[in-house]
């Protein structure tokens, strides 16, 4: 028997943390990987991202709300949130209206193809987060997203406070 045989059906060698183990970013990267991958195993033929999904969601149960809004709740650029909204409208999932009460602010808003593909979604991806879902209570998986909302949208960064110099 050679010695990677041996190896690949030796016990597996406990790995030690250190200071990972209280590590609240190691743990919510380390996540964010295992559903980044289970979300492409799903979905990366169609080339809709997961960012695509939580805009669309989030239009859906915010009709009129701004571009900005949306990017900044999702936590990404505004740039990556024109991108976002492009493929969408591309798409016929959203459409951009003028608000009524500031004629400045244009809005974004399901399509009616938008409603229907969001609601086909959310159970594709209700049906995706089961296994992973499964690991948790019902009342656990509550508390843990109970406490990751807590995680601000956006943090300033010291040298976005000071022109690009950190502060003493």
């Amino acid at each position: 028997m050679s010695a990677a045989v041996k190896m690949a059906r030796a016990e597996p060698v406990p790995i030690q943390l250190g200071a990972l183990e209280q590590s609240l970013e190691f743990f919510v990267s380390r996540a964010s990987t295992i559903l980044m991958r289970e979300w492409s195993s799903r979905w990366a033929d169609s080339g809709f991202r997961p960012r695509f999904y939580h805009a669309l969601a989030l239009i859906g149960a915010n009709p009129g709300i701004s571009l900005v809004e949306m990017a900044h709740f999702i936590a990404i650029d505004k740039s990556g949130g024109s991108e976002v909204i492009d493929y969408m409208k591309e798409a016929n999932l959203i459409a951009r209206k003028r608000s009524s009460r500031d004629h400045r602010r244009q809005g974004l808003y399901l399509t009616p193809w938008g409603a229907r593909r969001l609601a086909e979604m959310q159970q594709d991806v209700a049906r995706q987060s089961e296994p992973v879902d499964g690991l948790y209570t019902e009342a656990e998986l509550r508390k843990l997203i109970e406490l990751l909302q807590r995680l601000p949208v956006h943090r300033t960064h010291p040298k976005a406070a000071t022109g690009g110099r950190a502060s003493r």
